[in-house]
């Protein structure tokens, strides 16, 4: 399962980087095909509403974030700019376990969220890879997306936006609307998303922190 989340990890890494353009050297046709594989699952993912939710609650504890720079938002907050620790940001977007900003001014620090219960005294959190698997040993292949998190992934807006736009677009309808030579431009960040994809809702109020 370890090495499973190793090359997970690896795989949104290298998505993300090809998203934005950061990959220069021409793939062979089978390396290509590969790309738009993960580059196609990574966007359905980041728009279509998880099957099922697998976390926990634990208690929140505010000097968590004491040593960080860090502001408490919600649904009602939509279309608000912020700024952390030099970042700033729109919020554009919550919807099932995704937050979405929109990058105003080029990222200068790591940005985190930790996301809060109805009441706020309490985070919800996913499970360890042994808690998963202990407690949902059939769900295995599904710890990543179900059960990981949260995973952050910066996305081009024209990307994230046909995928919005076009939740039931096919592997080849994709590849005929991104060419590689756009799947592989150089995206500026101020045109470009900072996703959340948790391990639970976002229906209630989420604190995002950076360090100062």
């Amino acid at each position: 399962m370890q090495k499973k989340l190793l090359l997970i990890t690896l795989i949104i890494t290298c998505c993300s980087a090809l998203l934005c353009g950061q990959d220069q050297k021409q793939p062979t046709d089978e390396e290509l095909d590969f790309i738009y594989q993960i580059t196609y699952g990574m966007g359905k993912l980041l728009i279509e509403k998880p099957e099922k939710y697998f976390f926990k609650e634990e208690k929140f504890i505010p000097e968590e974030v004491t040593d960080y720079n860090s502001i408490q938002l919600s649904k009602k907050d939509l279309g608000k700019e912020f700024t952390l620790a030099g970042n700033l940001y729109r919020l554009k977007y919550i919807y099932d376990n995704k937050v979405v900003l929109e990058i105003l001014k080029p990222q200068e620090s790591e940005v985190d969220i930790i996301n809060l219960s109805k009441n706020g005294k309490n985070k919800f959190v996913p499970y360890s890879v042994m808690e998963f698997l202990k407690k949902y040993p059939e769900e295995e292949e599904n710890f990543w997306k179900y059960a990981g998190g949260p995973i952050k992934i910066t996305i081009p807006k024209s990307s994230f936006e046909y995928f919005k736009n076009n939740p039931n677009i096919t592997l080849e309808e994709y590849k005929a609307a991104f060419p590689y030579e756009e799947l592989n431009a150089e995206t500026p960040e101020n045109e470009k998303y900072l996703i959340f994809h948790t391990a639970s809702p976002v229906d209630y109020n989420f604190i995002l922190y950076a360090h100062l």
